[in-house]
């Protein structure tokens, strides 16, 4: 009998710092032998249904993210490139996004929009990341909070 599991957690520099955590891509990963390959392969089959039905993905972004930022962390678990305006189109067609009245500038580009995770839409509620379902609403202060009118470029 194999058990895996799988840890989703986003990449932070504190980790590893603070623990020695080393990032590697899968394809980089060296197994002692064929079982050890077989369960990653299989945990990433996993992961990649569950982004069909699921919001897992959510799990691997900060609580105000781009849809770039969104599109890049799908694009990474699948393993190759979506199309851009139909991702964008079916992720907000599906509710599963709220635009928090923000922005982000990164380099010269124009700013883009910010969105957080709709945890009220969440139909598979254990998967629903535990900063989604405490965010206060009423702080504007907050990057995952907005009070309908404000605008900040960071």
């Amino acid at each position: 009998v194999v058990v895996g599991h799988i840890a989703l957690f986003r990449q932070r520099d504190d980790l590893r710092e603070a623990h020695g955590v080393h990032w590697t891509l899968v394809e980089g990963v060296r197994f002692a032998d064929e079982l050890d390959r077989l369960v990653l392969d299989y945990a990433q089959v996993r992961l990649r249904a569950k982004l069909g039905y699921t919001n897992i993905a959510f799990h691997l972004l900060p609580e105000a993210f781009t849809l770039t930022e969104l599109q890049q962390a799908y694009e990474h678990v699948l393993g190759h490139p979506v199309d851009k305006r139909n991702f964008r189109r079916r992720m907000t067609a599906a509710g599963v996004l709220d635009h928090i009245h923000r922005q982000r500038r990164d380099g010269s580009h124009r700013p883009a929009a910010l969105y957080r995770f709709a945890a009220q839409d969440d139909h598979a509620a254990y998967l629903t990341p535990a900063w989604a379902a405490e965010r206060p609403d009423d702080d504007p202060d907050h990057p995952s909070g907005h009070n309908g009118s404000d605008i900040a470029l960071g």
